[in-house]
């Protein structure tokens, strides 16, 4: 598997410390359950929760299509994304590139997880590494009366914890 498309089969991530609650509203709340880094990206754990969960609420906008091929995008859809501090982004809205484009940050989303009703679990995958600094989970839910909100995360703890990730063996 491309090291763009996912974590490495043969290594034990490292744990960064980071849970907090970044956006809520009245209606729902988006949860950052964790992070763990890999020697070449890392892996976010985000939590969506809906107060009175709608059997029609299209989380992930599969629905109608992948949102990138959408005329519209619903206010049901929950958008997230990365922005780094020299601009760079990626969000779940942009059509993936393959290969993604040299330097350029990349989020798959749905490298695991699930969910429906008022409870989801969702896993990201973002590749490469981000630089030394801070940047931001950024997210918005406007169904769900959630605004854009950001939230920042070190990305220097996210480094210094991939250097700690466990290879089990070599890569083949």
């Amino acid at each position: 598997m491309p090291e763009w498309l996912g974590p490495p089969s043969y290594e034990v991530g490292e744990p960064v410390p980071a849970r907090a609650v970044v956006a809520r509203s009245d209606a729902a709340a988006i949860v950052l359950q964790g992070i763990v880094a890999y020697s070449n990206g890392f892996r976010l754990a985000i939590g969506a929760r809906v107060r009175d969960a709608d059997p029609w609420i299209d989380v992930l906008g599969g629905r109608g299509g992948p949102p990138w091929e959408r005329a519209d995008l619903p206010d049901t859809l929950l958008r997230l994304g990365l922005e780094m501090a020299d601009g760079r982004r990626a969000t779940n809205l942009d059509r993936p590139a393959f290969p993604p484009a040299s330097g350029a940050p990349r989020l798959v989303f749905m490298v695991g997880g699930g969910g429906g009703g008022a409870v989801w679990d969702l896993n990201a995958w973002s590749w490469p590494l981000p630089p030394p600094e801070a940047f931001d989970l950024v997210s918005e839910w406007p169904g769900l009366g959630i605004p854009l909100t950001r939230h920042a995360l070190d990305g220097t703890a996210i480094r210094a914890a991939a250097v700690r990730s466990t290879p089990l063996w070599e890569p083949d």
